[in-house]
């Protein structure tokens, strides 16, 4: 008998325990949607047409979304009838609901027999009759073995596709972290360049500062020798010529009195007699005497002058330190002034900070060697300006001595120059004071900048930690513009 004319078409989907497939087993590994026209590639995975076209237009070679497996040259792409035949089932169950009841199974089409094998040649469902007229030679298999082994790769896939997407939002994360720290980064990188070069800036000019006190003291010592010489030349020419003055004035007084001999009638008693110099003798005299005075002044200041430019090479940048500064104090904001002003600040509680006298300490110290600081003064009505211990006390009452660890000197009421102990007659009134503390020789000295003399130093002194710069601008002040204390730079 001939073949069973087709009947009509079954609205029922697969649904037994045997060959049921879940939503998760139906979806393609790139799109993540029920296959639609699925293909199967030669490693044995399958997606949709259009995502792995898309894939492979996207990425340089022709490789398996899933497995990464490279091909040569583009594979051809086979439709998998079996899962478009699932899939399109999927859809119709998820449309009408109704139809998927339990227990419902597939239908041969065209014999209305139960699909039970699976031809991998056709890649498609079929009943026991359909090997007989449809599908002969072909490779058929059970359907339940075809299910059994599509689960187990659909498995595989959907768990190689989490650890893909675990891995994936693991890798944006770490991305979306490196991105946020990047500008952080940056800027990091940005202030670090900018101290680089304020350090290299700095260094720089005190380097220049050196080179010019250097050059200064070469040429004041070379000015002094030569000042020296012609000095001594000018002193033995004024000694020579007052010697030969003084021989012509006696050598003229004999012949004056070898001509009024004669003259004489009586016996006169020489030795009872003296014939008194010449008026013009003593003005001579007095006129070298004033001249050697004036070269001798003039050769210690120059001898003063050398000493100061030799302190001034030892020239450090001293900036205020604000963490030390009293209330009272008002600092500028580069570090370099302060005037005492009539308003408590409310300043942090800093153990470091001067409580009750308006003191305020500098930074850098100075623990070796040689170390010098200048200080405008001018226009203070009292000031102190020295270097103090850096553990001396900062609350209570406080006496500036070297006993307490000051080496200061100051002003006060505008008259009266002081040092611990003693009361100071400066030749005339500083406008700038240098300090220069000697660590290893025990001495702090303090210069009038302008004149070069020397104010004060203690000396002997036993320095066992380090040395601050020390600055007090005197008693508090309610004036708008009150005068500032100015640590200044090397003119």
């Amino acid at each position: 008998p001939g073949p069973a004319p087709p009947g009509p078409p079954q609205q029922v989907v697969m649904s037994s325990p045997c060959c049921l497939l879940t939503e998760d087993q139906l979806l393609c590994d790139v799109c993540l949607e029920v296959f639609s026209e699925p293909v199967s590639l030669p490693c044995g995975h399958t997606f949709c047409r259009a995502c792995v076209e898309q894939h492979w237009e996207d990425s340089v070679q022709h490789h398996c979304p899933t497995c990464k497996e490279i091909f040569s040259a583009p594979p051809q792409l086979r439709t998998n009838r079996f899962i478009s035949d699932v899939s399109l089932l999927f859809r119709g169950a998820q449309r009408n609901p109704q139809l998927a009841k339990g227990g419902d199974i597939s239908i041969c089409p065209r014999h209305q027999k139960p699909l039970e094998l699976f031809c991998r040649t056709d890649q498609s469902c079929g009943c026991m009759l359909c090997p007989v007229q449809d599908h002969k030679s072909h490779d058929i298999g059970l359907l339940r073995d075809q299910y059994e082994n599509f689960s187990e790769s659909k498995a595989s896939v959907f768990s190689h596709f989490c650890a893909k997407s675990l891995k994936s939002r693991t890798r944006l994360k770490k991305e979306q972290a490196e991105n946020d720290l990047q500008p952080s980064e940056d800027r990091r990188k940005e202030l670090m360049e900018e101290f680089e070069q304020m350090i290299h800036d700095r260094r720089t000019k005190m380097e220049e500062i050196r080179r010019s006190a250097a050059v200064s003291r070469k040429s004041a010592e070379r000015y002094i020798s030569e000042s020296e010489s012609t000095f001594q030349v000018l002193l033995q020419t004024l000694r020579r010529s007052q010697i030969d003055l003084i021989a012509d004035l006696q050598e003229k007084q004999k012949d004056a009195q070898r001509q009024a001999l004669p003259m004489i009638r009586t016996t006169v008693d020489w030795a009872e007699v003296s014939v008194p110099p010449p008026p013009y003798g003593r003005k001579v005299a007095s006129t070298f005497q004033d001249l050697e005075e004036r070269l001798i002044k003039e050769k210690e200041k120059l001898v003063a002058r050398s000493k100061l430019l030799r302190a001034q090479e030892f020239f450090r940048d001293v900036s205020l330190d604000p963490d030390t500064a009293n209330p009272f104090l008002v600092l500028s904001a580069d570090g370099k002034r302060v005037h005492c002003g009539g308003v408590c600040q409310n300043l942090a509680d800093n153990p470091r900070r001067f409580q009750t006298a308006c003191n305020v300490l500098g930074w850098p110290g100075c623990s070796s060697g040689r170390f010098y600081f200048q200080v405008q003064v001018e226009a203070l009505a009292s000031w102190d300006v020295g270097v103090a211990r850096e553990s001396v006390p900062r609350r209570g009452p406080i006496t500036t001595s070297p006993q307490n660890g000051f080496w200061t000197i100051g002003l006060r009421d505008k008259t009266q120059y002081k040092a611990p102990g003693l009361e100071l007659r400066p030749v005339e009134p500083p406008k700038k004071v240098g300090v220069l503390v000697d660590y290893e020789d025990g001495r702090v000295a303090f210069f009038n900048v302008d004149s070069a003399h020397l104010l004060h130093q203690f000396t002997q002194c036993c320095f066992s930690e380090q040395l601050l710069p020390f600055f007090s601008p005197g008693r508090r002040s309610h004036c708008p513009n009150p005068p500032s204390l100015v640590i200044c730079p090397i003119s």
